[in-house]
C-alpha cells in the first residue's frame, strides 16, 4: 500500500520543545508534513511558533492527549494545513490560533474546550461546517470573520457570549440559531454575510450591537424577542430585502 510505506519511511525534518515549562510538551515534524505536538500540560505562549519555517509544509496536525490549549497563532499561516485532531484533553484554543489556514475545511471541537479566543478561525477560507460542543461558554470577537465558505455552524445551548465581528464577511452563512443563554448581540457580529437570509434572536437578548447585520444583502427575515432593550446604529443598514 503506497500511503502506508510513505508513512512508514516519513523522516523527521525538525522537532523541538514548545511546552510552557520547556520540555513538558514537544513537537515533530516529518517529511509528509505532519506536525504532532504531545507531552502534558499548556503549550508555551510563543511570540512565534517554534515551526515558523516550515509552516508551508505542514498539511495535518495531531495534538496528542494530554496537551491542555492551543496556544496563540499555533498554526496561524499554515496555509496548506487540511487536518487537525484535537485530543479531550485540550481546554481553550487561544486567540488566532488557526488564523490563515487557508485549506481547512472543517475541524472537530472535543468537548473539553470551554473557550474559543479572538481571531481563532479567521480567514479559514476553505471552512465549510463546525459543530461547537455544548462545553464551550464563550466565543471571542471576530473568531469566525472571513470564513468564505463557512455555510453551517451550530452553536452549543451553553453559550453565554460572543465576540464583535464573530461572523462577520462569512458570505456563505444562510441561516444560524442563538442560544438562549446569549444576552447581546455584539458590534458587526454579522455584517456582510451576503447570503445570511433568516435569523431569530432568543428572548434572553436584551441589546443589539452597533451594525450586528448591516450589509445582509439577504436578509429577508429578522425575529425579534419582546424584552429587546437597544438596537445600535446601522443595525440593519444596507439590508436590501
Amino acid at each position: 500500500d503506497f500511503v502506508t510505506v510513505a508513512e512508514s519511511t516519513a523522516s523527521i525534518i525538525d522537532s523541538g520543545e514548545c511546552g510552557a515549562e520547556g520540555d513538558n510538551v514537544t513537537y515533530t515534524l516529518d517529511s509528509n508534513g505532519v506536525l504532532t505536538i504531545s507531552g502534558e500540560g499548556k503549550m508555551d505562549d510563543f511570540d512565534s511558533e517554534p515551526w515558523i519555517l516550515h509552516c508551508l509544509k505542514i498539511n495535518k496536525a495531531i495534538i496528542e492527549d494530554g496537551v491542555t490549549n492551543i496556544e496563540y497563532r499555533a498554526f496561524g499561516g499554515c496555509e496548506l494545513l487540511t487536518e487537525v485532531i484535537i485530543p479531550d484533553s485540550v481546554t481553550s484554543i487561544c486567540e488566532n490560533a488557526f488564523l490563515g489556514c487557508k485549506s481547512l475545511e472543517k475541524i472537530t471541537i472535543p468537548n473539553s474546550v470551554t473557550s474559543i479566543g479572538a481571531g481563532t478561525f479567521y480567514g479559514c477560507e476553505s471552512l465549510t461546517e463546525i459543530i461547537i460542543p455544548d462545553s464551550v461558554k464563550s466565543i471571542g470577537s471576530s473568531a469566525f470573520s472571513s470564513c468564505d465558505s463557512l455555510y453551517s455552524i451550530i452553536l452549543p445551548s451553553g453559550l453565554q457570549s460572543i465576540g464583535k465581528y464573530a461572523f462577520q464577511n462569512c458570505d456563505s452563512l444562510v441561516s444560524i440559531t442563538i442560544p438562549e443563554g446569549v444576552t447581546s448581540i455584539s458590534d458587526s457580529m454579522f455584517s456582510d454575510c451576503d447570503s445570511l437570509y433568516s435569523i431569530v434572536v432568543p428572548e434572553g437578548v436584551k441589546s443589539i450591537g452597533s451594525s450586528a447585520f448591516s450589509s445582509c444583502d439577504a436578509l429577508c427575515s429578522v425575529t425579534l424577542p419582546k424584552g429587546l432593550q437597544s438596537i445600535g446604529n446601522y443595525t440593519f443598514r444596507d439590508c436590501k430585502k
